[in-house]
């Protein structure tokens, strides 16, 4: 099943969202910060069992806590709301991790349903995360970033209960950006670039 590339598209959101939350911070102390990462994408094997995608983008301030996000020539706009400091122009980049996350999940519900015989007529996720804002303001001690993420799948479906339980089971397993949330992922900083 040819479905790599939408994985991929929700893998990448994600990434956007933790650059973006990053940036937004950085940029209250000057506008003249960037966050970057090449626009590109490169397969490469690992070995004769693994393939080893690797995504790339490009995340810019805009002015005041405002960023803009590119891969692939698509754009994404994050900012933060008026009440927080920003002009409330996009969502900000806590909130594309949820929404990466769900777009994800229906992503791969849709891509595998008719493969594992599941009715699928219809297919959505609510997402809510809780995270304390003092350790976005640096407070010892405090983890800066989401406790705890919920969600709830509402599927439209005539196929048995049962089989719909697999289904989502098996839609958890292999989401990509559930498994990131769920999962350390290793971060590496290759450089520090400043521009003159």
């Amino acid at each position: 099943m040819k479905i790599t590339k939408y994985l991929l598209i929700g893998f990448l959101v994600i990434s956007l969202g933790l650059v973006g939350c990053s940036q937004a911070e950085s940029s209250q102390d000057t506008n003249k910060d960037q966050m970057t990462t090449e626009a590109t994408e490169t397969t490469e094997k690992q070995d004769d069992n693994a393939e080893l995608t690797t995504l790339k983008a490009v995340v810019r301030s805009k002015g005041g806590l405002k960023v803009e996000a590119e891969s692939r020539g698509f754009k994404i706009v994050m900012d933060e709301p008026t009440e927080e400091g920003g002009t409330n122009q996009g969502m900000n980049p806590c909130e594309a991790v949820l929404s990466a996350f769900g777009g994800c999940q229906t992503i791969v519900a849709v891509a595998y349903a008719e493969e594992m015989g599941i009715d699928l007529q219809d297919y959505w996720v609510e997402l809510e995360g809780d995270f304390d804002m003092r350790g976005f303001g640096g407070v010892e001690g405090v983890f800066p970033g989401y406790t705890e993420v919920r969600y709830k799948i509402h599927i439209k479906s005539d196929s048995p209960q049962e089989k719909i339980n697999e289904f989502i089971s098996y839609v958890e397993k292999v989401c990509p950006v559930g498994n990131t949330i769920a999962s350390p992922v290793k971060m590496v900083r290759s450089d520090i670039v400043v521009e003159k």
